[in-house]
């Protein structure tokens, strides 16, 4: 930590001289310090290897703690379970997502790497069915698709994920983002 203070100390110096004070000196904050202490970028910063944290199964989706979200056309509905949204210090975000069609639904609980634009399969059921855990799953790149799996990317690229940063959005941010607004001035209607 030492070394990452003087080396932005040692910018903020060299950019005084060259007057560009106000942009480089922000570079001494350390900003990958997120609310409540939880480093986002620990491996980057301290060049610590990544190490997932154990994940546990979470219980079943109810209707009344679904967030739908847009992922293309078509006639598939995307939801997230606002109960199992979660954001550990891995900074892997983990969540439910049941996807409806006419003649099914199916729940995935899955993590995202937000920094590798990765994603992970835990667990799947059908319809009101618990979760069962997934043998062999590993960790692949999120892929801009077309079609069933294109949920993926889009919770990448904008949902889950700051897309300015690329770091994990809190979950309280990612629930309030998808919650259903009353209010139509809020969505800028008049």
């Amino acid at each position: 930590m030492r070394q990452l203070y003087e080396t932005a100390w040692r910018r903020c110096g060299v950019a005084l001289m060259i007057g560009w004070l106000p942009i480089a000196c922000t570079w001494a904050q350390p900003a990958d310090e997120a609310p409540g202490g939880v480093n986002r970028s620990a491996e980057r910063v301290f060049n610590d290897p990544w190490r997932e944290r154990t994940t546990r199964l979470p219980a079943p989706p109810r209707e009344q703690d679904l967030l739908q979200f847009k992922a293309g056309t078509g006639s598939l509905e995307y939801f997230l379970d606002r109960r199992s949204i979660s954001l550990a210090a891995d900074n892997v975000t983990r969540f439910s997502v049941v996807i409806r069609s006419p003649t099914a639904t199916n729940v995935l609980y899955e993590g995202i790497r937000c920094e590798t634009r990765e994603y992970k399969a835990y667990g799947y059921a059908s319809r009101d069915k618990p979760l069962k855990r997934v043998a062999s799953g590993r960790w692949k790149p999120i892929l801009a698709r077309r079609g069933a799996t294109n949920f993926r990317y889009q919770l990448l690229e904008g949902i889950i994920c700051d897309e300015f940063n690329g770091l994990p959005v809190e979950p309280a941010e990612i629930q309030s983002n998808l919650a259903p607004r009353s209010d139509p001035t809020i969505l800028g209607k008049d």
